[in-house]
């Protein structure tokens, strides 16, 4: 089993026949205990990237492959970039286009959720002595601009206080989502580096310029002509 699971994972990730699909997504989208999560698990879809290129996690006594377990050594971001971007990915491009955008809007909601209330407590007055303490600029209406399809523009301006602006574009997130995004923010650390993951998990919104240096880094370190 270990030794045919590279060809069965670059069979699974570039072959459209239904099976196959289903057998991706069980792979993907397998919980622990057997179940199906929902979600994609991110250590597994490294766990197959790393399988397909030829590294497996390997055991001592082992037959059997641990679909939760990523090489110590595995892919680099650029060889996993440009294996995902290849044909022989084709089909779990595929997949991974839905997933990209449910974890995009997760990770979103999560770096505003932690950014917004932090630079809201920078911003905030300091408290004086026998005074009473400033408010909140979470809790201060302030003018804000909606889409009203009936207004000159399309817009119309409204005062919301910021606190209740930020509960309607990023709700809280339940117990499953904290649970994903953290998996996708190990996952980051374990392959991208900790900085990336702090970028992941909306730890350097607050720093532009520390959020940005990552960024450029992230985006220098992509594959050029993985096309």
């Amino acid at each position: 089993m270990l030794e045919a699971y590279p060809f069965v994972a670059r069979k699974l990730m570039s072959e459209d026949r239904p099976e196959l699909q289903q057998a991706l997504q069980q792979v993907l989208y397998g919980g622990g205990a057997g179940g199906m999560t929902g979600k994609v698990t991110p250590t597994r879809l490294a766990s197959l990237l790393n399988s397909a290129a030829g590294l497996v996690a390997k055991q001592e006594g082992a037959v059997f492959i641990d679909l939760d377990a990523v090489p110590e050594e595995g892919l680099s971001l650029e060889q996993g970039l440009t294996f995902v971007l290849s044909p022989q990915a084709a089909s779990l491009r595929v997949l991974l286009g839905t997933e990209a955008t449910t974890a995009a809007d997760l990770l979103l909601r999560q770096a505003l959720r932690k950014s917004i209330p932090t630079l809201a407590a920078r911003a905030s007055l300091p408290q004086l002595p026998f005074l009473p303490p400033p408010p909140n600029p979470l809790e201060v209406p302030a003018p804000f601009l909606l889409p009203s399809p009936g207004s000159p523009g399309g817009v119309r301006a409204a005062f919301l206080a910021p606190g209740d602006v930020l509960e309607a574009l990023a709700p809280k997130l339940s117990r499953e989502e904290e649970i994903y995004a953290l998996s996708l923010t190990d996952l980051s650390r374990s392959t991208l580096g900790r900085e990336v993951a702090e970028l992941v998990g909306g730890d350097l919104v607050a720093s532009p310029l520390r959020t940005l240096r990552t960024l450029l880094a992230f985006v220098s370190s992509a594959p050029r002509d993985a096309a």
